[in-house]
């Protein structure tokens, strides 16, 4: 069966419904076997084909599903490990299996408020300074590049973007 699921999960890594229905089926996997590696080939998976939004939530639903488990990146070859713990909690792993049912997405809004997240509206200026930062903070990785004047095309690439929306 593991072996199975780990088949499917690669198959359908960006088929949202799908994704939802085979996380339930290694969620369930654990429960029975307590072999956690199923969800750590899973995240891992995930990471190899840079598909950070199924990494993310699948984290999340590990974490929701076992409140009390563990999970740590081996920092020389890059996989994970789960340390499951003791305590499962049924009532999400109910919702998880309606969400399975119902195919719901697993990177959806519907799946985020499943498990508890909100994405938050950020207004115009908060976005162009939490750019601001993202970017700085990638630059000071680079060489030769110059942070002010990268800051300032991204203050016009701005300006120019809201004239449009304000013409629109």
């Amino acid at each position: 069966m593991t072996k199975a699921i780990k088949t499917k999960w690669t198959n359908v890594l960006k088929s949202g419904g799908k994704a939802t229905a085979i996380v339930y089926d290694a969620v369930e996997h654990v429960i029975q076997h307590g072999d956690t590696s199923l969800l750590s080939h899973m995240i891992q998976a995930c990471d190899n084909a840079d598909m950070p939004a199924y990494s993310k939530r699948l984290r999340s639903v590990v974490r929701h599903a076992f409140p009390a488990s563990k999970l740590r990146k081996n920092k020389k070859d890059g996989r994970y490990s789960i340390t499951r713990g003791d305590e499962t909690d049924q009532p999400f792993i109910n919702t998880l299996r309606v969400a399975a049912s119902e195919e719901i997405s697993f990177i959806g809004q519907k799946m985020g408020a499943v498990l508890g997240e909100v994405k938050v509206k950020r207004t115009p200026q908060e976005e162009l300074e939490a750019r601001v930062k993202a970017q700085a903070k990638w630059i000071t990785k680079q060489e030769g590049v110059s942070l002010e004047a990268y800051i300032q095309m991204l203050r016009d690439e701005y300006n120019a973007q809201a004239a449009l929306a304000a013409v629109a």
